[in-house]
């Protein structure tokens, strides 16, 4: 998969739930997100970073190289290797502003501008209800005149954001309107902020200085428990993260979790006697326990 392509698949990767087997016991993820109080604090906490923004010919340059890379993915048709070449671009503005003295700070700012942007064009997005609008938006075709303006501005940026966002449970269809999941705020801008990120592959863990703390582990909660096109690997890497970050994770509950979604029943089975051995009493990993050997 080439670079612009693998960007769009490495984001939005937010789901509203795990998998389950056919059981009788749902084996799985319960769904988390962050409380009130966090979500409000993280928001405050990204305003006064976004104040600090000032404008730039460095980040005017990774702007338009912004833009039309998601212009040419938001539109239905686009030329893959027009695609590619737009992402490249994109990717060499970013690498020249990172390599300036204060880069990375105005790339942060930057990044959170842009989503401040995003979330007002979605927001007018949630507000159509013509049938021929929502169609053109899912498509990626010319949209009528009516909405053109609303549509055309959320293509530039956020791109085809709307196809991962409805396959993954972060936007549904309700009547005749488009609406966000309960907890989808959160986990759109968390979603953004990741994609950006992954336009700076070459930087040292940009998720490390473009995502806070906090965001971090959430990005790992979501990797582990509702991502639904994280493979293997990446889920034991975030079962490694948050083990050493988050000292009420329990990773061998965790690990015998994932591995029975892999349907590895005989190494989950032994992983969840391994926390009963911490847990004895907890009835649900029993129950857990007791799902995989059944399936042995």
């Amino acid at each position: 998969m080439t670079g612009g392509r693998s960007v769009l698949c490495l984001t939005l990767l937010v789901v509203t739930g795990s998998c389950s087997r056919s059981t009788s016991v749902d084996v799985g993820f319960a769904p988390l997100s962050p409380d009130a109080a966090e979500q409000q604090r993280l928001l405050e906490q990204d305003a006064a970073e976004a104040a600090r923004y000032a404008p730039h010919p460095s980040t005017d340059a990774v702007i338009e190289a912004y833009l039309r890379f998601n212009r040419l993915t938001g539109k239905r048709g686009s030329d893959p290797n027009e695609i590619d070449q737009a992402f490249e671009r994109l990717r060499r503005t970013v690498i020249f502003l990172i390599q300036d003295g204060d880069g990375m700070d105005r790339l942060r700012r930057l990044q959170l501008q842009l989503l401040s942007q995003f979330e007002k064009a979605l927001a007018q997005v949630l507000t159509l209800s013509d049938g021929e609008a929502r169609a053109a938006l899912f498509q990626g075709t010319p949209p009528p005149e009516s909405a053109r303006e609303v549509i055309e501005r959320f293509r530039e940026l956020g791109g085809d954001f709307l196809d991962a966002a409805r396959l993954n449970g972060l936007l549904r269809v309700d009547g005749d309107r488009l609406t966000l999941a309960p907890d989808g705020a959160f986990f759109v801008r968390l979603a953004f902020k990741v994609r950006f990120a992954n336009l700076a592959p070459e930087a040292i863990g940009p998720l490390d200085w473009l995502l806070s703390e906090s965001e971090r582990l959430w990005y790992h909660r979501w990797v582990l428990t509702r991502s639904q096109t994280a493979d293997l690997t990446r889920k034991l890497n975030s079962i490694e993260y948050l083990k050493a970050h988050d000292p009420s994770f329990n990773k061998e509950r965790a690990l015998g979790i994932v591995l029975y979604q892999q349907r590895d029943y005989a190494a989950a089975a032994r992983a969840f006697e391994k926390a009963l051995e911490k847990s004895p009493s907890d009835e649900e990993l029993t129950r857990f326990r007791d799902a995989a050997k059944s399936r042995m």
